[in-house]
Protein backbone atom coordinates (compact mmCIF):
# COMPACT_ATOMS: atom_id res chain seq x y z
CA UNK A 1 0.00 0.00 0.00
CA UNK A 2 1.43 3.28 -0.76
CA UNK A 3 1.91 5.19 2.28
CA UNK A 4 1.01 8.91 0.46
CA UNK A 5 -2.21 6.99 -0.79
CA UNK A 6 -3.39 5.93 2.57
CA UNK A 7 -1.93 9.63 4.31
CA UNK A 8 -4.97 11.45 1.67
CA UNK A 9 -7.27 8.44 1.57
CA UNK A 10 -7.31 9.00 6.18
CA UNK A 11 -7.00 12.75 5.89
CA UNK A 12 -10.30 13.14 3.68
CA UNK A 13 -12.10 10.10 5.80
CA UNK A 14 -11.41 12.21 9.27
CA UNK A 15 -12.40 15.03 7.68
CA UNK A 16 -15.88 13.32 7.39
CA UNK A 17 -16.00 12.25 10.29
CA UNK A 18 -14.17 9.06 10.39
CA UNK A 19 -17.23 6.93 11.28
CA UNK A 20 -19.43 4.49 8.59
CA UNK A 21 -18.76 5.32 5.28
CA UNK A 22 -21.06 3.94 1.58
CA UNK A 23 -17.34 3.17 -0.60
CA UNK A 24 -18.69 3.03 -4.94
CA UNK A 25 -17.00 1.51 -7.30
CA UNK A 26 -18.46 3.21 -10.36
CA UNK A 27 -17.90 1.26 -13.60
CA UNK A 28 -17.23 3.92 -16.56
CA UNK A 29 -18.92 1.86 -19.12
CA UNK A 30 -22.24 1.85 -17.74
CA UNK A 31 -22.22 4.10 -14.49
CA UNK A 32 -23.47 1.55 -12.54
CA UNK A 33 -22.27 1.68 -9.01
CA UNK A 34 -21.79 -1.02 -5.95
CA UNK A 35 -22.05 0.34 -2.79
CA UNK A 36 -20.41 -1.33 0.06
CA UNK A 37 -20.74 0.23 3.49
CA UNK A 38 -17.58 -0.15 6.09
CA UNK A 39 -15.43 1.84 8.44
CA UNK A 40 -12.27 3.96 7.46
CA UNK A 41 -9.98 1.10 8.69
CA UNK A 42 -11.79 -1.34 6.44
CA UNK A 43 -11.55 1.58 3.34
CA UNK A 44 -7.72 1.77 3.90
CA UNK A 45 -6.98 -2.19 3.85
CA UNK A 46 -8.64 -1.98 0.72
CA UNK A 47 -6.47 0.80 -0.85
CA UNK A 48 -4.94 -1.71 -3.30
CA UNK A 49 -7.88 -3.55 -4.47
CA UNK A 50 -9.69 -0.43 -5.54
CA UNK A 51 -6.27 1.01 -7.11
CA UNK A 52 -6.38 -1.99 -8.97
CA UNK A 53 -10.47 -1.18 -10.09
CA UNK A 54 -9.70 2.55 -10.72
CA UNK A 55 -7.00 1.07 -13.26
CA UNK A 56 -9.39 -1.02 -15.08
CA UNK A 57 -11.58 2.45 -15.37
CA UNK A 58 -13.34 2.42 -12.45
CA UNK A 59 -14.20 5.35 -10.72
CA UNK A 60 -13.73 5.58 -6.42
CA UNK A 61 -16.50 7.26 -5.02
CA UNK A 62 -17.24 8.04 -1.27
CA UNK A 63 -20.17 9.32 1.14
CA UNK A 64 -20.52 9.73 4.95
CA UNK A 65 -23.18 6.13 5.92
CA UNK A 66 -26.88 8.47 6.20
CA UNK A 67 -27.71 10.06 8.22
CA UNK A 68 -24.77 12.43 8.52
CA UNK A 69 -24.65 16.21 8.35
CA UNK A 70 -22.55 16.84 5.13
CA UNK A 71 -23.52 18.67 1.94
CA UNK A 72 -21.83 18.16 -1.59
CA UNK A 73 -21.10 20.83 -4.00
CA UNK A 74 -19.91 19.61 -7.04
CA UNK A 75 -18.36 21.06 -10.25
CA UNK A 76 -17.13 24.48 -7.97
CA UNK A 77 -14.53 27.37 -9.65
CA UNK A 78 -11.24 28.05 -8.23
CA UNK A 79 -13.28 31.54 -7.59
CA UNK A 80 -15.79 30.08 -5.67
CA UNK A 81 -13.39 27.96 -3.78
CA UNK A 82 -10.99 30.84 -2.38
CA UNK A 83 -14.30 33.08 -1.41
CA UNK A 84 -15.93 30.05 0.52
CA UNK A 85 -14.15 31.25 4.06
CA UNK A 86 -15.21 35.39 3.47
CA UNK A 87 -19.07 33.47 2.68
CA UNK A 88 -19.23 32.05 5.75
CA UNK A 89 -19.04 28.70 4.12
CA UNK A 90 -16.00 27.32 5.17
CA UNK A 91 -16.02 23.93 3.89
CA UNK A 92 -14.78 20.60 5.83
CA UNK A 93 -13.16 19.16 2.38
CA UNK A 94 -12.07 20.20 -0.74
CA UNK A 95 -10.71 18.10 -3.40
CA UNK A 96 -10.11 18.87 -7.29
CA UNK A 97 -11.12 16.11 -9.38
CA UNK A 98 -10.09 17.32 -12.13
CA UNK A 99 -7.31 20.51 -13.38
CA UNK A 100 -10.00 23.72 -12.26
CA UNK A 101 -12.82 21.45 -11.23
CA UNK A 102 -13.40 20.98 -7.27
CA UNK A 103 -15.66 19.34 -5.00
CA UNK A 104 -16.15 20.93 -1.76
CA UNK A 105 -18.06 19.16 1.57
CA UNK A 106 -19.62 21.29 4.40
CA UNK A 107 -20.22 20.40 7.71
CA UNK A 108 -23.82 21.58 8.96
CA UNK A 109 -22.88 20.46 12.39
CA UNK A 110 -26.09 18.32 13.13
CA UNK A 111 -28.28 16.27 10.49
CA UNK A 112 -31.20 16.98 9.46
CA UNK A 113 -34.09 15.24 6.88
CA UNK A 114 -33.08 14.60 3.31
CA UNK A 115 -35.61 17.02 1.87
CA UNK A 116 -34.24 19.69 3.79
CA UNK A 117 -30.05 18.57 3.06
CA UNK A 118 -31.24 18.20 -0.59
CA UNK A 119 -32.62 22.18 -0.39
CA UNK A 120 -29.34 23.02 0.70
CA UNK A 121 -27.13 21.10 -1.59
CA UNK A 122 -29.24 22.53 -4.56
CA UNK A 123 -29.45 26.32 -3.07
CA UNK A 124 -25.52 26.25 -2.80
CA UNK A 125 -24.73 24.66 -6.00
CA UNK A 126 -26.90 27.61 -7.57
CA UNK A 127 -24.82 30.33 -5.52
CA UNK A 128 -21.22 28.65 -6.49
CA UNK A 129 -22.56 28.18 -9.87
CA UNK A 130 -22.17 24.47 -9.37
CA UNK A 131 -23.53 21.38 -10.42
CA UNK A 132 -27.23 21.65 -9.85
CA UNK A 133 -28.18 18.00 -10.81
CA UNK A 134 -25.67 16.91 -8.56
CA UNK A 135 -26.92 18.71 -5.68
CA UNK A 136 -28.95 16.12 -3.57
CA UNK A 137 -28.52 14.38 -0.17
CA UNK A 138 -27.24 11.44 -1.69
CA UNK A 139 -24.57 12.48 -3.62
CA UNK A 140 -20.74 10.69 -3.75
CA UNK A 141 -17.65 12.44 -4.37
CA UNK A 142 -14.59 11.64 -5.39
CA UNK A 143 -11.98 9.72 -3.09
CA UNK A 144 -8.73 12.05 -3.27
CA UNK A 145 -5.60 10.01 -4.55
CA UNK A 146 -7.63 8.17 -7.34
CA UNK A 147 -7.46 8.99 -10.90
CA UNK A 148 -10.71 10.39 -12.47
CA UNK A 149 -10.88 8.09 -15.94
CA UNK A 150 -13.47 9.94 -17.64
CA UNK A 151 -12.70 10.03 -21.01
CA UNK A 152 -12.45 13.83 -21.82
CA UNK A 153 -9.83 14.35 -18.79
CA UNK A 154 -7.31 11.19 -20.61
CA UNK A 155 -4.13 13.22 -21.47
CA UNK A 156 -1.86 12.93 -25.08
CA UNK A 157 0.07 10.04 -23.09
CA UNK A 158 -2.85 8.12 -22.13
CA UNK A 159 -3.02 8.85 -18.30
CA UNK A 160 -5.92 10.70 -16.35
CA UNK A 161 -5.77 13.60 -13.60
CA UNK A 162 -5.20 12.34 -10.38
CA UNK A 163 -8.09 13.33 -7.82
CA UNK A 164 -6.28 16.32 -5.59
CA UNK A 165 -6.75 17.00 -2.15
CA UNK A 166 -6.18 20.42 -0.89
CA UNK A 167 -8.10 20.85 2.20
CA UNK A 168 -9.38 18.73 5.41
CA UNK A 169 -10.60 19.66 8.36
CA UNK A 170 -13.30 19.09 10.34
CA UNK A 171 -15.40 21.98 11.03
CA UNK A 172 -19.40 23.94 10.56
CA UNK A 173 -19.44 26.55 8.18
CA UNK A 174 -20.19 29.88 9.73
CA UNK A 175 -23.95 30.08 8.37
CA UNK A 176 -24.48 26.07 8.79
CA UNK A 177 -27.39 27.19 11.68
CA UNK A 178 -28.90 29.97 9.12
CA UNK A 179 -29.49 27.43 5.97
CA UNK A 180 -30.56 24.49 8.74
CA UNK A 181 -33.58 26.79 9.97
CA UNK A 182 -34.28 28.29 6.53
CA UNK A 183 -34.15 24.97 4.96
CA UNK A 184 -36.23 22.91 7.04
CA UNK A 185 -39.10 26.05 7.21
CA UNK A 186 -38.80 25.03 3.38
CA UNK A 187 -39.88 21.74 3.72
CA UNK A 188 -42.47 21.91 6.33
CA UNK A 189 -44.35 24.72 4.43
CA UNK A 190 -44.05 22.63 1.26
CA UNK A 191 -45.64 19.52 3.10
CA UNK A 192 -48.38 21.28 4.12
CA UNK A 193 -49.03 22.74 1.06
CA UNK A 194 -49.07 18.71 -0.37
CA UNK A 195 -51.62 18.17 1.96
CA UNK A 196 -54.20 20.89 1.54
CA UNK A 197 -53.39 19.44 -1.93
CA UNK A 198 -54.80 16.50 -1.62
CA UNK A 199 -57.32 17.34 0.65
CA UNK A 200 -58.81 19.18 -2.52
CA UNK A 201 -58.63 15.75 -4.48
CA UNK A 202 -60.09 14.24 -1.24
CA UNK A 203 -63.76 14.12 -2.67
CA UNK A 204 -62.88 12.25 -5.60
CA UNK A 205 -64.03 8.14 -6.41
CA UNK A 206 -61.15 5.82 -5.94
CA UNK A 207 -62.93 3.91 -8.23
CA UNK A 208 -62.04 7.02 -10.96
CA UNK A 209 -58.21 5.82 -10.56
CA UNK A 210 -56.74 4.28 -13.68
CA UNK A 211 -54.63 0.89 -13.22
CA UNK A 212 -50.90 1.60 -13.45
CA UNK A 213 -50.68 -0.97 -16.35
CA UNK A 214 -52.69 1.31 -18.74
CA UNK A 215 -49.83 3.52 -17.97
CA UNK A 216 -47.10 1.00 -18.87
CA UNK A 217 -48.55 0.35 -21.71
CA UNK A 218 -49.33 3.53 -23.20
CA UNK A 219 -48.14 4.27 -26.30
CA UNK A 220 -47.40 8.06 -24.89
CA UNK A 221 -44.11 6.30 -23.05
CA UNK A 222 -43.03 4.46 -25.79
CA UNK A 223 -41.53 1.82 -23.34
CA UNK A 224 -40.27 4.49 -20.68
CA UNK A 225 -41.78 2.94 -17.59
CA UNK A 226 -40.23 5.53 -15.10
CA UNK A 227 -42.36 7.81 -17.38
CA UNK A 228 -45.03 5.95 -16.92
CA UNK A 229 -44.68 5.78 -13.26
CA UNK A 230 -44.43 9.40 -13.27
CA UNK A 231 -47.80 10.07 -14.98
CA UNK A 232 -49.35 7.37 -13.40
CA UNK A 233 -48.84 8.73 -10.02
CA UNK A 234 -49.90 12.86 -11.46
CA UNK A 235 -53.16 10.81 -12.21
CA UNK A 236 -53.66 8.98 -9.32
CA UNK A 237 -53.39 12.29 -6.55
CA UNK A 238 -55.43 13.88 -8.76
CA UNK A 239 -58.11 11.61 -8.52
CA UNK A 240 -57.73 11.65 -4.47
CA UNK A 241 -55.25 8.45 -4.10
CA UNK A 242 -53.09 9.18 -0.99
CA UNK A 243 -49.12 9.37 -1.44
CA UNK A 244 -48.31 6.18 0.46
CA UNK A 245 -51.10 4.58 -1.59
CA UNK A 246 -49.38 5.78 -5.08
CA UNK A 247 -46.09 4.61 -3.59
CA UNK A 248 -47.60 1.24 -3.09
CA UNK A 249 -48.86 0.92 -5.82
CA UNK A 250 -45.56 1.61 -7.53
CA UNK A 251 -43.68 -1.09 -5.67
CA UNK A 252 -46.08 -3.58 -7.11
CA UNK A 253 -46.58 -3.22 -10.67
CA UNK A 254 -43.39 -3.90 -12.03
CA UNK A 255 -40.14 -5.71 -11.25
CA UNK A 256 -37.81 -2.87 -9.74
CA UNK A 257 -34.66 -4.94 -8.56
CA UNK A 258 -32.52 -2.72 -11.17
CA UNK A 259 -32.82 0.36 -9.20
CA UNK A 260 -31.35 -1.59 -6.19
CA UNK A 261 -32.65 -2.83 -2.91
CA UNK A 262 -35.84 -2.78 -1.64
CA UNK A 263 -34.71 0.52 -0.02
CA UNK A 264 -33.41 1.78 -3.10
CA UNK A 265 -36.76 0.47 -4.72
CA UNK A 266 -38.89 2.65 -1.69
CA UNK A 267 -36.78 5.34 -2.59
CA UNK A 268 -37.55 5.42 -6.01
CA UNK A 269 -41.10 5.61 -5.55
CA UNK A 270 -41.48 8.14 -3.29
CA UNK A 271 -39.05 10.50 -5.40
CA UNK A 272 -41.71 9.63 -7.68
CA UNK A 273 -44.43 10.22 -5.96
CA UNK A 274 -42.24 13.76 -4.75
CA UNK A 275 -41.82 14.42 -8.80
CA UNK A 276 -45.40 14.30 -9.33
CA UNK A 277 -46.76 16.75 -6.57
CA UNK A 278 -44.16 19.00 -8.41
CA UNK A 279 -44.70 19.04 -11.75
CA UNK A 280 -48.25 17.38 -12.27
CA UNK A 281 -49.46 19.88 -8.92
CA UNK A 282 -47.38 22.74 -9.53
CA UNK A 283 -45.52 22.48 -6.28
CA UNK A 284 -42.04 24.25 -5.75
CA UNK A 285 -39.68 21.62 -4.93
CA UNK A 286 -37.46 24.08 -3.43
CA UNK A 287 -37.47 27.36 -2.13
CA UNK A 288 -34.25 29.38 -3.26
CA UNK A 289 -32.37 30.51 -0.26
CA UNK A 290 -29.70 32.11 -2.21
CA UNK A 291 -30.91 35.63 -1.80
CA UNK A 292 -30.59 34.64 2.28
CA UNK A 293 -26.87 34.12 1.49
CA UNK A 294 -26.43 37.00 -0.34
CA UNK A 295 -27.48 39.78 1.98
CA UNK A 296 -25.05 42.44 3.09
CA UNK A 297 -23.04 41.72 0.80
CA UNK A 298 -21.62 38.46 2.05
CA UNK A 299 -21.55 36.52 -1.30
CA UNK A 300 -20.39 37.55 -4.41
Amino acid sequence: MSTDLACTVGHQLRALGNRTFELGVQARGTGRMRLRTCGAEAILEALETLRTKNKNHHFIRIRPKWPHPFVLVDDVKIGHVQSLDEAGLSASVVVETSPGNFQVWLDLGRCTNRDATTVIARTLARLLDADRGAANWRQAGALAGFMNCKNKHQRTDGSYPIVQLHFSRRQVFARAQELLASSERTVALRRKRWEEIGGLYAHARSGSVKPIASFHGHPRYDGDLHRADLGWAIHALTHGLGAHEVERTILAARDLQHKGSRREQARYAARTVRAAYQKGLGLSCEQDLTPLLEQEGRVR
